[in-house]
C-alpha cells in the first residue's frame, strides 16, 4: 500500500475518537429521562443528581486537558492515542454497566477525560498525517465524525435504552484502540529513519 494510502486510512480511523466524543456530549439529551423512570436500575435519581450525571464529564474533560498536555511530551503518540482509546471504549462500557449514580458520574468522568485526551491528539495527528493535497478534507473528518456522534446518541436514544446505547456508543473507541498500533505515524516514523 502506497504511504499516501495508509496516512488517509490512518486519518479516517483516528476520526472514530471524534464519535465517541459527540456521543459523549449528547448522551444526557434522552437518557436523562430513562434515568429518572421509576424502575431505572439506578434508582432514585432527583433533579440536583441529574444535573451531576449531564455535567460531570466536562470536569473530566478539564482533567483529560491538563493529562494530555503533559502526557503528549512524555509518551510516544501511538501508546497515547491506544490507551486514551481504550480508556473511553471501557469508560462507556462502565457507564452501561452502571448501577448507581456513583458509579454513572465516575464512568463519565473518565470517559470525559478520556475523549479530551483524544480530542487534543487527534488534530495534531492528522494535520501531521495527512498528506498535503487532502489534508483540508481529512482536518475536517474529526468535527464530522464529531457531529455524527452526536446525532448518533440523540436518535438512536429515543428508540434504545440507555444502557444499550452506551455499550453501542463504546464501539468506536473500541475499535480506535485495537487499530491504533497499525497507523501511520509520520513523526515517530522520521525519528527512526534519522537514527539508521
Amino acid at each position: 500500500m502506497k504511504k499516501d494510502q495508509r496516512n488517509i486510512i490512518s486519518c479516517c480511523i483516528v476520526c472514530l475518537g471524534g464519535l465517541s466524543h459527540g456521543s459523549m456530549l449528547s448522551w444526557p439529551a434522552e437518557t436523562l429521562q430513562q434515568l429518572q423512570a421509576p424502575n431505572s436500575v439506578i434508582g432514585f435519581v432527583d433533579n440536583s443528581l441529574l444535573s451531576w450525571i449531564a455535567s460531570i464529564n466536562f470536569l473530566g474533560c478539564m482533567l483529560g486537558s491538563l493529562l494530555s498536555s503533559v502526557l503528549t511530551k512524555v509518551i510516544k503518540e501511538s501508546i497515547l492515542i491506544t490507551a486514551a482509546a481504550l480508556v473511553t471504549g471501557i469508560s462507556w462500557i462502565m457507564v452501561g454497566l452502571s448501577t448507581s449514580v456513583a458509579m454513572l458520574c465516575i464512568s463519565r468522568l473518565m470517559l470525559g477525560c478520556g475523549n479530551a485526551i483524544l480530542m487534543s491528539i487527534i488534530p495534531p495527528y492528522i494535520t501531521q498525517t495527512a498528506p498535503k493535497q487532502y489534508s483540508g478534507l481529512l482536518s475536517s473528518m474529526y468535527a464530522l465524525s464529531l457531529g455524527f456522534g452526536l446525532i448518533y446518541s440523540v436518535v438512536a436514544g429515543r428508540f434504545i435504552s440507555w444502557t444499550l446505547l452506551s455499550f453501542i456508543a463504546s464501539s468506536p473507541a473500541m475499535l480506535l484502540a485495537v487499530l491504533a498500533p497499525f497507523l501511520s505515524y509520520p513523526q515517530e516514523d522520521d525519528i527512526v529513519e534519522r537514527l539508521i
